[in-house]
Parts: C-alpha cells; structure tokens; sequence
C-alpha cells in the first residue's frame, strides 16, 4: 500500500539521539538552541528566533495566551482544519466565528473574514491548509493580528510572502511525525520581537531557563505553562533538518506532475498553481466532483493506494457544538475533497501508478 504520509527519518538520527542520552542531561537544553538556530536559518528568521515547544498546538496555545484571548472576546478562523487549531481557543472561553473558505482551495475566504469582523475581534486565525498560503497581504490589511497555522506548510510562498517574515506577528509550526520536518513531536512559535523575551519564559512555567542556580530560586512574575521541548526532540530535528530543503521540494515536484497529468480530467479537480504560488504540498488535495467518496476510497484503495480525509470541518464537530454557521464553500469543499499521496518517499513508479489510478476512475 503507497501510504498517504509517512514518518522521514534521516539515517543519522538514531547516532544523534545516542549522543543526548549519553550525555545524562535530556531535558531543554543545549540541543534545543541549536535546533532553534537552526530552524531560524531555514525560514529566514531574523529578528528573533523559533521558539521551540513540544506540539504544535502548544505553540498555538501559547500564541493565543499573549494575545490575551479569553472571554468576551472572539477571533475569526477557519473550520477546514485539524481540530487541535480550534480547540485551544475552547479552553480559553474565546468565540469563534468561523469564516468560509475558497471551495476550490480550502483556503480562508480573506472577503469574509472582513465582513465578520466586529469589536470584539481580537485575531484572526489562517491556516495553510494542505501546505498553501491564503493571500496574507490582505489579511494583514484588515488590521487584526494573525495567528498563522503553518502546521501543513513549510517554506511555502504565495506573491513572494513566505512564512518566515518576523513582521506577520505569530507563526505556529509542527513537527508532528509526519510532517516535513519532525522531532518525534513538537513545534515552534514565531512571536513578535516585543513578545519574545516573555513568551520564553512561558513555555517553562514562567522561568528563566537561562539563570543560573536553583529554579526554586526565581519568583514567578506571570504563571506559565509546561509547553518546553526537550534535547532529545531536538536531537531528532537537528538530523532531520539537514536535507529538509529537498524533501520539500520533492513535494513540490510531485504535486506539479500531477497537475500536469491530471489538467484534463472532468470528474476530479486538482488545485490551479498560479506562477506567484509555490505552496509545499504536505498532501495533494483533489475534489472528487462527483461526490463519490467512499467509491473513490475503495477503488484507490484496491489499486494499493492510500487517500482520505485528514481533517474534518471543525464546526461540525460536537465539542465546538456543533455550530450552525451557514459556510456554502466549506460545505462544498469537505464534502469533495480527498488527500492523495504526493511526499519525499514517492517513487517515479508510485507516482505513476496514483496518476494512472485516479485518471481510471476519472474514464468509469
């Protein structure tokens, strides 16, 4: 079975990992600076660097917590996403107005984002959903802060904006195990340059990791939260993230050949790459227009080929209680779409046996 995603493990991980549990030391330290610098360098992080924390959604969390977000205020977001985008924002006591989406890329509807903007709105919420980037420049016309969801994407451009720019405000990564790049588990926050100083203390408690002596030394100014990562998640990153460059691009490669040999077909859309696009594909989404999903996923699955959904429309789900929002495009968009493989690990005869696959199935 050709899977939908797969773990990428450099060869060198297993020494790297040794080399921390030989040492005797684990926790936050001295790997997790270097993965940060690290990762600074790869997504043009100037100004301040990557914090890194333990999950994505942790990163998220601790975004949502320097804006203040909690009762009485709401933000504007996405529901064609993973559910760990939301739910931190339940906890909170934050509103969520759900904005619809493209029905042919699942990407944040920036016109009515606008419309439902109000005094209460305190962030908007953008996710890079299947590693494409909204239209950010007129996102940050609106004058609310963003939180961009940069779990699927990485180094992904939309009109020369990419999601390295300190000046954004909050950029959240993951480095879940089956992303482009992965630490076992984890993520980093892009904060604004004013935030930093705070913001690292918070993933620890409220600590300064970096004072000498006793913890139990410290007074703690403001409570934080236990979000830090550890050197063995930063081992794993540090070896993954030498050739995370190509795999990347093998992404990309794979997704322009199915857009190529996928151009004419009439029962599945495949998403139109304009020349200011280049998004990093962590999956390929296509809209099985004829709305056989269930066929679809048996037909592929019978040809050893994995697809599916990764994520569902989170108002939909009971615990966001299951709202009512009339979201036509988003509607559209999860009833349609499907994940097809298209990562690092693809073979040009894997390639070609998904292409040849879904162009079947387009002929029945």
């Amino acid at each position: 079975m050709i899977p939908l995603f797969k773990v990428r493990m450099a060869d060198e991980a297993p020494r790297y990992v040794q080399k921390v549990l030989d040492s005797g030391y684990v926790g936050e330290g001295e790997r997790v600076k270097q993965f940060e610098n690290e990762f600074a360098k790869l997504v043009g992080a100037k100004e301040v660097k990557p914090l890194m924390v333990n999950s994505c959604t942790s990163a998220l969390s601790l975004a949502y917590h320097l804006l203040n977000l909690g009762p009485g205020s709401s933000i504007i977001s996405s529901s064609q996403t993973c559910a760990a985008s939301n739910m931190p924002l339940l906890h909170r006591g934050v509103k969520i107005v759900w904005a619809d989406v493209d029905k042919y890329t699942g990407l944040i509807d920036v016109i009515d984002v606008a419309k439902k903007i109000d005094s209460t709105t305190k962030a908007i919420i953008a996710v890079d959903w299947a590693g494409q980037l909204p239209d950010y420049e007129l996102l940050r016309e609106l004058g609310i802060p963003i939180v961009e969801d940069a779990a699927h994407s990485l180094l992904a451009t939309n009109r020369g904006w990419q999601t390295t720019k300190d000046n954004i405000g909050y950029i959240a990564w993951s480095f879940q195990a089956i992303k482009h790049l992965n630490t076992g588990d984890g993520g980093c926050l892009l904060v604004p340059p004013e935030q930093y100083e705070r913001a690292k203390k918070l993933r620890w408690f409220g600590l300064d990791r970096d004072k000498g002596g006793f913890r139990a030394d410290q007074d703690i100014a403001e409570a934080g939260f236990k979000y830090a990562s550890n050197d063995i998640a930063a081992a794993i990153g540090l070896a993954n993230i030498k050739d995370v460059r190509l795999a990347v691009e093998a992404h990309q490669n794979n997704a322009k050949f199915f857009n190529q040999v996928f151009k004419d077909l009439v029962k599945v859309y495949v998403p139109v790459l304009e020349n200011y696009t280049e998004p990093s594909w962590w999956f390929y989404p296509i809209l099985l227009l004829d709305g056989k999903y269930m066929e679809f996923i048996s037909f592929m699955a019978e040809k050893g080929i994995q697809t599916g959904k990764p994520h569902r429309r989170n108002d939909r789900l009971s615990c966001f209680k299951a709202s009512n929002a009339i979201l036509p495009n988003t509607a559209f968009y999860d009833s349609h779409y499907c994940a097809i493989p298209c990562g690092s690990w693809l073979s040009v005869e894997d390639l070609h046996k998904i292409a040849d696959a879904i162009i079947e199935w387009d002929k029945k």
